[in-house]
């Protein structure tokens, strides 16, 4: 499995069976192997996480399919510009909303292997969270699914997001993952940690990159060192704009 970092919390995950592109709105998308499925899935409709431009890649990659959450609002200047015809729009794009579990095959061919397992969890921001099932490995994309709480909130408001981010979290509990791209926000300050640590305690991840750094990286150092005094067997992966890429 290759992963390789576009951007903020955009990312390409390359597989055996499907190329995955999670949450793009600026940067260099790498050449995909055009062999197999593109995956496109777009978690919300804020624009750190969604630009419009991935529905060029239609005319790069035939075999392509989207999977946009509902709150996303598809303008009549984005169907003109990018030539969404209806027969694209039913074809092409799945309208995902939060709560769904679909086995979704990559081929026409009965083909035990050659599909992915599609789960969505309600975000505690816009949107949903992604969990996908490929080869047999579970990966975890956040999008905006975290535990938002600031430095300036008040008691009450700490609480009230905690609560909920926990609450919705109980659909990951105990649940293997094998790659989570969670986020690790500076604009937290102390608190930048709660969502990642929550995840990782809750259930068992072999690599999580942080994501929604907005260029802070060495953030991911400072999380690596208080990390380390825990002992817990999740390997956190940096990835950046000068090192994008991984082999898992």
């Amino acid at each position: 499995m290759k992963v390789t970092y576009i951007g903020h919390s955009g990312f390409l995950v390359e597989t055996g069976i499907a190329n995955l592109l999670f949450d793009y709105y600026k940067g260099i998308i790498p050449k995909i192997n055009n062999d197999l499925p593109v995956l496109v899935f777009v978690s919300h409709k804020h624009s750190d996480h969604y630009n419009p431009e991935v529905f060029r890649l239609a005319k790069q990659y035939t075999n392509i399919h989207y999977f946009i959450s509902n709150d996303v609002q598809l303008s009549e200047k984005t169907i003109e510009d990018y030539q969404l015809t209806p027969e694209f729009l039913k074809e092409k794009v799945t309208i995902v909303a939060p709560g769904l579990k679909r086995v979704v095959p990559l081929s026409d061919e009965e083909d035990d292997k050659n599909y992915i397992v599609l789960e969505t969890i309600k975000s505690t921001d816009q949107g949903l969270a992604f969990l996908v099932k490929v080869e047999g490995k579970r990966i975890y994309h956040a999008g905006d699914l975290n535990n938002w709480v600031w430095e300036e909130d008040t008691k009450q408001q700490f609480n009230n997001m905690s609560t909920l981010f926990k609450r919705v979290m109980e659909k990951i509990s105990g649940r293997e993952i094998y790659l989570a791209f969670a986020p690790l926000d500076p604009r937290q300050g102390q608190y930048y940690k709660l969502g990642m640590d929550y995840l990782l305690n809750t259930a068992p991840v072999t690599y999580a990159v942080p994501m929604h750094l907005w260029g802070e990286y060495e953030l991911v150092d400072r999380y690596e060192k208080e990390r380390a005094t825990k002992e817990l067997p999740t390997k956190i992966v940096k990835l950046t704009d000068e090192e994008p890429v991984v082999e898992l």
